[in-house]
């Protein structure tokens, strides 16, 4: 080679280098799935290559302040960690923020290798001498000496004993520990001349021990018995066959304004700050196949970890309504418990302990379970505290967790009111935190130290980060979501006493740092509050046709405009007027102010307007339906498979919608809906132009025309893929025959309301009903899979004033007693088109259009859109996990002896989280 082609190279290396080139990382930590902790004594343990292991501790040593430690005596928290794409254990050292790499011959981070896709890992926290690990693909439990996995040799003369692995039939989803332990891992040798200085721990002694894996693929668990330095494996227990025919779930009581919650300022706040009691139907929901898929597990010690008489193996199942319950003993499980009916298949599941009823109760007497669904990867709540010894209680039941309107829920089919979610996101994994949170036990009740409750607060300082949503003590539900969040849902507060304080405990000082606290079980934790409570942003506007027109607070009219106004209406109990005269005499525009479910948004109605992603480009116009088990009667259809139509809220005529009665005397009844309208949005076919000169003449122009001369046809019935269409409105002008004839191919269309406003939020989306009617609902009028309202669920009104009882019937006119005014429950009513002249509702704003004028009445050039914002909604605590990489979460591991909680992700490694406040502290 000559000189100058070594330096064109050598440039060429150096550009390619410079300009992000191809590089070789060698990650420490890579696809991680889960973590377990331990603890052990290891020196220099900063310097992983020259670290030496001394003796295992209980995990308790590490809590320890430095300062209070021996000389030499080196207590390092460690987490083994399964690489699932390469199939090791890899070994973080938590103490010193870095991760085992003993090898020098070995490049990237040192590792045990396990078998193929390993899928849990265990070590005891009291006698951590050895490590067990099930896998999925390689279908083995195996069993490691602690200081393997760690890495660094405990003598290098005496190699580790080989433990015969366990050979399953099947790969293992999950694997947990169950053991005995019958000495305190907390004995601290301390030197007689310094009682102060720690020099070493005392590890537990444990009994029997046993291992419980979960085989999804034949529906059953398996228990293992460790056997010193053995597996002894037992006969795999079936799990049973549930279905929602089978099971019957515990009615839940309603969520009331007696449950924990602590919302501030007391005196003078709107309405809908009150705590609003919520009923919630019972649903259920079967998965995608017959029989049990066991995949996630969870030890319950009963709430009393000293007792293990109360001891159940939990099991999520992935295909059944239910949560299997087996009691546990010294011989593993001993027996099968009645389950928890959930109501959907679920991927997994966790206990809190007990925790007082209300903020200012120190007696811990409820407990809760959680679990993800995996119809919706939403979060269930089940109300676990143990009935009385009559049988009173509901335990097991799901308990209603939602003040508000939840769109997803309702397109999903499923009932929103018991689920929590975060926005659009999907729950991956979740877990019960416990920072700083300890039960005295006080002859067999169990309480909150009084030094608990604010147990920081001394001094204005300290009362001031009690008052940070961000300070966390007490007990939480971790939630991780797909898009690379935590969120965090409330269980019990113990800085929920300072919280909206200043100097006493009034709740009401108007110079609090926290002038809007809202706590309240089984919601999502909010972060700081706005400085003003929820209201409308500027002045709304309705423009009409051309003219841009802001109206009037004072009347509600519409000035600079020839359309039409806001007419004067009366609230709902549950919203709030935002916008109107002042003093606020007279309403013209409400708002929900439910911090859980009010969203910060611009809601528009627009005078039959498009309904969100209803726009196709497959359409096609035909004669028949693609239905043959459809009656055919007008012979007018357009067949479109890319739009769900019943899932986006299409409605053909004749259908029902209800009224709202409680509000005045003149309000409407039930409407009867003339139905939807499909408009041509796409061009002419070319071949269509070319042929024929008629359909050139008719239709060449029609995307510029759209909004003067609009092709459209009334829809009579409709169904998710198909629509049956009504004659043409202008059949002096177009004919259903003549588009046929013309729009040979696929048509571009849409579908808007029709002699009505179409309502959508910025978030909320075009909130419905619509369902496709199922067998049950099938009769002369209504078709099979026809889009209809979804009237299972009550519609309308929650509870007689006088019984009390709750109201069930489909619409309110039906479950209205004569003479006596309904509570009407606006978190029911999902509508998305408003009438003129009508009271328009939904869960979150209410308000009424009023009618055209005599010399401007609608045409189908018509433009009439009411535009308004709310703002300064509450906002929820996310901590973010994915920092600037995708994050794809796999599980999460709380510690209550660390306080901390870790977060384990497949693209980022492990994040370690602390609460003083919510932080991340380290990332390997």
């Amino acid at each position: 080679m000559s000189r100058l082609a070594a330096m064109a190279l050598a440039a060429l290396c150096l550009t390619a280098c410079n300009r992000g080139g191809t590089q070789v990382f060698l990650p420490e930590l890579e696809q991680s799935g889960r973590i377990d902790l331990f603890c052990a004594d290891i020196q220099d343990a900063d310097d992983i290559r020259t670290a030496v292991f001394i003796s295992l501790l209980p995990l308790v040593a590490c809590t320890v302040d430095e300062d209070q430690l021996a000389e030499g005596f080196e207590p390092n928290a460690l987490g083994p960690t399964t690489q699932t794409l390469r199939g090791e254990v890899v070994t973080v050292n938590i103490t010193e923020g870095t991760v085992f790499d003993t090898l020098e011959a070995s490049p990237g981070a040192t590792g045990v290798l396990v078998a193929e896709q390993p899928t849990a890992i265990q070590v005891s926290g009291v006698n951590p001498d050895f490590v067990w690990v099930s896998s999925f693909s390689g279908r083995r439990l195996q069993g490691f000496p602690s200081p393997q996995i760690i890495g660094v040799p405990e003598d290098p003369d005496d190699p580790y004993p080989v433990i015969e692995p366990v050979e399953l039939d099947f790969g293992a989803a999950d694997l947990v520990l169950y053991e005995f332990v019958t000495g305190q891992p907390d004995e601290q040798n301390e030197d007689p001349d310094d009682p102060a200085i720690v020099t070493g721990y005392t590890l537990g002694t444990t009994g029997d021990r046993w291992l419980f894996a979960a085989l999804p693929d034949s529906g059953q668990i398996l228990p293992v018995r460790w056997e010193g330095e053995a597996f002894e494996p037992g006969t795999p227990i079936t799990l049973p066959t549930r279905t929602c025919a089978d099971v019957t779930p515990v009615a839940p009581s309603p969520d009331t304004e007696n449950d924990y919650n602590r919302i501030c300022p007391e005196a003078e706040q709107p309405i809908a700050r009150v705590v609003k009691q919520v009923d919630t139907t019972i649903t259920c929901l079967d998965g995608p196949a017959e029989g049990a898929r066991p995949v996630r597990l969870h030890i319950d010690d009963g709430g009393t970890p000293d007792d293990a008489s109360d001891d159940m193996l939990l099991v999520a199942d992935a295909n059944q309504p239910v949560i299997h319950r087996f009691e546990l003993g010294t011989d593993g499980i001993v027996a099968e418990a009645d389950p928890i009916v959930t109501g959907a298949p679920t991927s997994a599941v966790v206990t809190t302990p007990f925790v007082p009823a209300s903020f200012d109760n120190e007696l811990a007497t409820q407990r809760y379970l959680y679990a993800i669904s995996i119809v919706d990867d939403s979060v269930l709540a089940v109300d676990y505290t143990p009935n009385d010894e009559e049988g009173n209680g509901q335990f097991g039941a799901v308990v209603p967790v939602i003040a508000g309107v939840d769109v997803r829920a309702n397109e999903e089919g499923v009932e929103g009111r018991n689920r929590v979610r975060s926005s659009f996101a999907n729950a991956r994994a979740i877990e019960v935190v416990t920072p700083d949170y300890e039960l005295e036990d006080d002859d067999g009740v169990l309480e909150v130290p009084q030094s608990s409750l604010c147990g920081r607060i001394g001094n204005d300082v300290d009362e001031a980060t009690a008052q940070n949503p961000r300070e966390m003590r007490g007990v939480f539900v971790a939630v991780s979501l797909s898009e690379g969040n935590l969120f965090f849902i409330d269980v019990y507060d113990l800085n929920a006493p300072c919280r909206a304080v200043s100097g006493t405990n009034d709740c009401n000082s108007e110079d609090s740092v926290d002038a809007f606290a809202s706590i309240r079980r089984h919601r999502r934790r909010l972060n700081a509050p706005p400085s003003e409570f929820i209201e409308i942003e500027g002045t709304p506007a309705l423009v009409f046709n051309a003219s841009q027109g802001t109206l009037d607070p004072d009347t509600g009219t519409a000035q600079n405009s020839d359309g039409p106004g806001l007419e004067f209406l009366q609230c709902p109990d549950a919203l709030e007027e935002v916008f109107g005269p002042e003093p606020p005499t007279q309403e013209l525009i409400c708002s929900s102010t439910q911090v859980w479910s009010t969203l910060i948004q611009r809601w528009d109605a627009t005078w039959e307007g498009t309904i969100p992603n209803s726009q196709g480009g497959l359409g096609r116009f035909a004669t028949e339906p693609s239905n043959s088990d459809l009656e055919n009667t007008t012979g007018r259809w357009l067949i479109a498979g890319d739009v769900p139509f019943c899932e986006v809220g299409v409605l053909g005529e004749g259908i029902e919608l209800p009224g709202y009665p409680e509000l005045a005397a003149d309000a409407p009844p039930n409407t009867e809906y003339s139905g939807d309208r499909l408009l041509i949005t796409g061009p002419l076919p070319n071949i269509a132009s070319s042929e024929d000169p008629e359909c050139e003449s008719l239709f060449d122009d029609i995307e510029d025309e759209i909004e003067d001369f609009p092709v459209w046809f009334p829809i009579v019935r409709a169904f998710n893929n198909e629509l049956e269409l009504g004659p043409s409105p202008n059949p002096s002008r177009y004919t259903f025959e003549q588009v046929l004839a013309c729009f040979t191919g696929f048509t571009e269309y849409e579908i808007r309301t029709r002699n009505s406003y179409a309502v959508v939020g910025t978030f909320t989306g075009f909130a419905h009903r619509v369902i496709p009617a199922g067998e049950d609902v099938v009769n002369e009028e209504v078709a099979l899979n026809q889009c209809i309202l979804d009237t299972a669920r009550p519609i309308g009104c929650n509870r007689d004033p006088d019984s009390n009882e709750v109201l069930t019937g489909p619409f309110l006119q039906e479950c209205s007693t004569p003479g006596v005014t309904d509570v009407l429950d606006v978190d029911t009513i999902l509508t998305a088109r408003a009438f003129p002249e009508v009271q328009y509702i939904n869960p979150l704003v209410s308000f009424e259009i009023g009618p055209f004028q005599e010399d401007s009445q609608p045409t189908d050039a018509t433009i009439a859109i009411l535009t308004f914002s709310i703002f300064n909604g509450f906002t929820e605590l996310l901590q973010p996990t994915g920092g600037n990489a995708p994050s794809l979460p796999s599980s999460m591991l709380f510690s209550p002896t660390l306080d901390e909680l870790f977060f384990v992700d497949f693209q980022n490694g492990v994040l370690q989280l602390r609460f003083d406040p919510l932080s991340t502290v380290d990332t390997f």
